[in-house]
Parts: C-alpha cells; sequence; structure tokens
C-alpha cells in the first residue's frame, strides 16, 4: 500500500495561531512561510508544542510542520496538527 505524497494533503495550517495536535494536545504556530511550489515538498510552518513548565502549561521549544499538519514526512505522529485549537 502507497502512502500519500505529503503535496497531495489538505492543508490544515493556514497561518499563525493555535492548533489542536493528533494526541490532544495544543501546538502554537509563530509563521508559515509560503512555498509557492507544489514539487517540493518543504516543512515551511515554525512554531512550539505547548508543554508543563514550572507548574504552568506554555509552548515549549521550536519544531516544523507541513502545512498538511504532518510533523513527519514518512508516518503519523501524536504531535501532529490536526486543525484548529478551541479554548
Amino acid at each position: 500500500m502507497s502512502k500519500p505524497l505529503l503535496n497531495t494533503l489538505p492543508t490544515v495550517i493556514d497561518g499563525p495561531g493555535d492548533y489542536k495536535t493528533r494526541g490532544g494536545g495544543r501546538a502554537t504556530i509563530h509563521e508559515v512561510k509560503p512555498n509557492g511550489d507544489d514539487t517540493t515538498t518543504s516543512f515551511d510552518a515554525k512554531g512550539s508544542i505547548w508543554g508543563m513548565f514550572r507548574g504552568r502549561f506554555c509552548p515549549r521549544g521550536y519544531d516544523i510542520w507541513h502545512v498538511s499538519g504532518r510533523r513527519n514526512a514518512v508516518n503519523e505522529c501524536p504531535h501532529d496538527i490536526v486543525g484548529k485549537y478551541a479554548a
């Protein structure tokens, strides 16, 4: 069974903001650089996964995503973005 190409998946990350992850967590996207090239698979969404720090949840670290919400090119993971985060 072949896996879908990342560039053929629907766009989930449409701009900066808070998003829900596959594992039920939260991610904040800080910037999305427009690629404009459908032949190149690039991870243009930059942001942070939320985690516990000194007794409260806040954005931690720095991560990258494909605009389809995938964090890894070859498989799904709990930190994939699946939709907008509703507070």
